[in-house]
């Protein structure tokens, strides 16, 4: 009996260190298609054939950029903070956004 818990104890050890890292790698791994999949369809259509993939990647990363540029300006964080007020009063939307902003918050 005890050789059983003994399996199961090293099982479950094993669990949970393979587990976080084998999502995290596949959530990376989705995110990174889709960003690209969204972005670099639009990117090739106007780059054409200058368009390298994971152009799709670096172009999200600079629109995040630009928001926190934006919100770091004190009238656009003014602009930025009115505008989340409004948006977290929809009914539909605050019921996701919120607890993702909490989330975030963390």
């Amino acid at each position: 009996m005890a050789k059983n818990k003994t399996i199961y104890s090293i099982f479950l050890k094993g669990l949970i260190l393979v587990l976080p890292v084998t999502l995290t790698i596949s959530l990376i791994s989705w995110a990174v298609v889709r960003v690209e999949g969204i972005f670099g369809n639009i990117l090739s259509k106007l780059l054409g054939h200058f368009y390298v993939p994971g152009i799709g990647i670096l172009a999200s990363l600079l629109i995040v950029f630009l928001a926190g540029l934006l919100v770091s300006n004190y009238i656009t964080e003014r602009f930025v903070k009115y505008f989340l007020s409004k948006f977290e009063k929809v009914p539909f939307i605050k019921t996701v956004y919120n607890p993702l902003k909490d989330l975030f918050a963390l």
